[in-house]
Parts: C-alpha cells; structure tokens; sequence
C-alpha cells in the first residue's frame, strides 16, 4: 500500500474538506474527530453521512471544545441527541482549566485503510467549507508510524485531565457563558467564570450532594418518600381504571380527579401544590382528559419530547390543565424517565447554578433535555426515582428559595 499526501485549500477549490470528509465517514469502521469549535452549520454538513455511520456500527469518538464561548449549544445538543441512544458513540467536552483546547484532527479508519487530516479547520460551515483553511491529508495503512502515534495523541485527550463525557447538565451549564460571550466577545475572559456561590452542581457536586444528604436526615422524609410512592401507584391504578371506561359520566370522573389532584384541606395522590385550583375547569372536559390519559398508557415507551407535546395538544382542549398536570401525568406512568415540572425543580435548579426556561416556555424537546438533566441527577445522588428527586427539589424550594425571598 502506497502512503499518500493530499493537500486541502477549501474555499470552492478542489478537493474541499467538506468534499473530503463527508464519504470518508459515511464508510469509516472508526472515526475520531477532535476540533475546538463546533457549529450548528457544520454538524448540518456532515449529519447524513454521521446517521449512516452510526446505523453501520461504525465506532465515533468526538472531542469539542468550549474555550472563547465559540462553540454553539444548539450543535452540541443535536449531537448529543444524536448519539445518546448508540452505544458506539461517544461526545466528550474539553474541560481543562489549564490551557486553551484548539486541536484540529479528523481521523477515520476502515479494514487497514487510514486517512489522517490535521490542520486549520474546525466542525463549522467555515472550517469545512467557506474559510481561507488548509489541511493535509495523510492517506496509510494502520501499521504507519505516524497513524500509530496520532491515535495514542487522540486517546490521550480523552484523558480526564483534559475531557469529560459529555451530560445533558454540561450544556445546559454551558449555554449561559456561550450567551455572555456572543454579546460581550472582547471583553469576556477566555475561559467560563465560575460564579460566586456556593451552590454549584457542575463544579462541585458535593454541596449538591450535602444538601441532599440535610433533606435525608429531615425527620419524617422517610416516611414521606414511602408514601410518595404507594400514592403515585395508587394515581396509576386510578388513571388505568379511567382510560379503560367505556361509558365515563361526570360523576365518575370528578371522583376520580379529586382523588388526584383533591382540595384546600383534602389529601390528594398526585403531590405538586396546588393542582385542586383549575379542577372545576377540567371537570367540563371528562372525555379530553380521559383520551389524553389513554394517549399516554398507550406510548409510555415513546420519547419524552413526544408524550409531552401530545400532551400539550389535548390540553390546548382541556381548560385548567398546565404543565404541572401534565408532568403529574407522565411521572405516573413512569418515574425513572419523566420529571415533574413545576416552579419547586426550576427554582431549585436556578438555586445550584442551573438556569432554564420558564416552565410556560417548554416545548416537547426542552421537556426532553429537562428529563434528561433530572435523571443525571437522580443517578448522581443514587437515588429510586424522579419521584424522591422531585421531593427534595420541592424541600430546596420552600427551605432555601422562598425563604431567602421573605
């Protein structure tokens, strides 16, 4: 086998990275690429050939960097979704505090074919395809000195000291420094500044965890966390018993909706406060309910972003039923992939460091990086369910968000 050398100027001249890559990752058995900016417009470019790759088994490795804010979120999110659900791909973040991540490296193997391209161009329309870039190409089998020691520099990144796998929660704590640096670029520091607080999940998951471990040792929480669980059994039960009536009467359905969501003074199984104030207006629209109830029994298997969007169909039918009633409902039917959504979680969230949206302002897909974020929690505390995270949420909420309020 020959080794060969190719030359790639980009900027409509032959061949183009974009040209180059592009079936080089459709048919590789190994891709390894590590750029420090990612952009949506990139990822655009490459995201058919990355969907074959990923259904052909190949194995993908990527390493992106976040210095200077230039890489974007939504990029990070769509690969991040893309790749969650295969095992032979993996997304990881350059987190080093102590130097600036600005490799440029695409590597792709197939059988003992190798092709090595180092250069200028990071994974953006520019870098692929607009930008005055250059890049060489280093075509050779993989017992080549030179692949040989490049592949022992890429695993090299994937070192903790420099990479971390990448989690829902690091973008999302990520977009805040990205915005700031779009809008103030010269003058923001290279680097994401660690806000002045103590209360930090991403850098220090330990105050996250002490405040867990306060909540835990509360008395009664126990015993809380018990029942919790017996009445969100109870409420799936219920809803079971109402999707299967044929014939459902008013009667019979405000019976069963108090016992969700009950009074002032009355117990209730579902547990976000005040549910029983808009329950007179669902009481109008028994049949909605009831089908927008059997919607989710029958597609609890189906992403989060679709129950929830569907969800919010029906209820567009339904007066008095938000994205709490809604998130009660998908937690029901299963409480290791849906979260509830109400002010408790988001306050509590913005609490240790996490901003997100208004719970009014949520779509199906950011519901879905919301469960996502939930459950990386959950797992990090150890914890059952999104049932028992949702409840220290809420003992966050009224212990250390309200009361800092009065």
């Amino acid at each position: 086998m020959v080794n060969r050398i190719t030359l790639i100027p980009n900027r409509g001249r032959t061949p183009s990275l974009t040209n180059t890559i592009k079936p080089l990752i459709a048919t590789s058995k190994e891709i390894c690429i590590a750029v420090a900016f990612l952009k949506f417009s990139g990822f655009k470019l490459i995201e058919k050939e990355l969907k074959k790759a990923l259904v052909n088994k190949a194995k993908i490795t990527f390493v992106i960097g976040k210095d200077f804010g230039i890489t974007e979120p939504a990029a990070l999110q769509e690969l991040y979704n893309l790749f969650k659900n295969f095992q032979n791909a993996d997304l990881y973040l350059a987190e080093s505090a102590k130097w600036n991540f600005h490799t440029k490296l695409y590597l792709f193997k197939s059988n003992s074919r190798v092709s090595l391209i180092v250069g200028s161009s990071n994974l953006t329309q520019g870098g692929l395809k607009d930008n005055e870039e250059l890049s060489l190409n280093y075509e050779c089998s993989d017992t080549d000195t030179t692949y040989q020691a490049t592949k022992v520099y890429f695993n090299h990144l994937l070192d903790k000291e420099i990479s971390t796998r990448a989690t829902q929660l690091q973008i999302e704590r990520y977009k805040p420094y990205h915005n700031e640096q779009e809008k103030h670029r010269k003058k923001t520091p290279p680097k994401p500044a660690i806000k002045k607080t103590e209360y930090l999940i991403f850098e220090n998951p330990e105050k996250l965890r002490k405040k867990y471990e306060r909540f835990s040792r509360t008395e009664g929480v126990s015993e809380e966390l018990k029942k919790r669980k017996k009445d969100y059994a109870k409420a799936r039960k219920l809803l079971k018993v109402l999707a299967e009536l044929k014939q459902l009467n008013k009667t019979d359905f405000i019976e069963m909706y108090e016992k969700l969501v009950g009074g002032k003074r009355t117990t209730h199984l579902w547990h976000s406060d005040g549910l029983f104030r808009s329950k007179t207006k669902v009481f109008s629209r028994a049949k909605k309910f009831q089908e927008m109830a059997k919607f989710v029994e029958a597609n609890t298997e189906k992403s989060a972003s679709f129950l929830y969007d569907g969800c919010k169909t029906f209820a567009e039918k339904i007066p008095g039923i938000a994205e709490n009633v809604i998130t009660e409902l998908l937690i029901t039917y299963n409480p290791q992939k849906f979260a509830i959504l109400n002010n408790s979680p988001i306050k509590g969230l913005s609490y240790f460091g996490v901003e997100l949206k208004g719970k009014t302002s949520f779509d199906g897909e950011y519901y879905s990086q919301f469960c996502d974020l939930m459950i990386e929690i959950k797992e990090m505390l150890k914890l059952d369910s999104l049932l028992e995270l949702d409840a220290f949420f809420n003992f966050v909420y009224w212990k250390y968000v309200k009361k800092a309020r009065e």
